[in-house]
């Protein structure tokens, strides 16, 4: 390959090709039959300020409680330090090259590898209370490269497959998990 066809291939990439669709529902990240409160939405006042989290939910859940991914997708980055100082956290890319992010978990807990695949509801870790948190919670954003450095990562709204429906986050609504696909 070229340099001027790798340029190409890497603008492609990371600014067109992946294609973040909406219209993608994500399961709540916890096992069916359980039900939890949104603490935190879109736009939260408490931490949910940067490009980062904008667009991600804080779930009100006990610690040891299993985490469950969202979507199907294969595990590219992890933090499992051990230290509660830093947040425990893993992310989950999908198909359409947008990424789970799960943190806040309980150290030790983590139970995937870099480059492991995921089902969509298969439990690979437990909520912690770990790094910037006042409390037992799991943060869940979906999140998407963008622009130059295309490793910069931002979230993007999403919405949750629920029992009664789709829903989009918000604070203080109940998530419940549907019981089936």
């Amino acid at each position: 390959m070229t340099f001027k066809g790798m340029v190409l291939f890497v603008v492609l990439w990371c600014c067109v090709l992946p294609v973040r669709s909406e219209s993608y529902l994500y399961d709540p990240p916890f096992q069916t039959g359980k039900r939890f409160l949104i603490v935190q939405g879109f736009n939260g006042e408490l931490s949910h300020q940067t490009t980062l989290s904008r667009y991600a939910v804080d779930l009100a859940m006990p610690e040891g409680e299993p985490v469950c991914a969202a979507r199907e997708g294969e595990v590219v980055r992890l933090n499992r330090d051990g230290d509660e100082r830093v947040s425990q956290f893993v992310h989950i890319e999908h198909e359409d090259k947008t990424v789970g992010d799960y943190e806040h978990l309980q150290v030790g807990s983590i139970g995937v590898q870099v480059g492991q695949k995921v089902e969509q509801g298969e439990c690979f870790a437990k909520v912690g209370n770990t790094g910037y948190s006042t409390g037992p919670h799991l943060h869940f954003a979906v999140l998407h490269r963008q622009g130059f450095p295309w490793f910069t990562l931002v979230s993007q709204p999403f919405k949750f497959n629920v029992k009664r429906g789709t829903i989009t986050p918000e604070k203080l609504l109940w998530l419940d998990h549907p019981i089936a696909h």
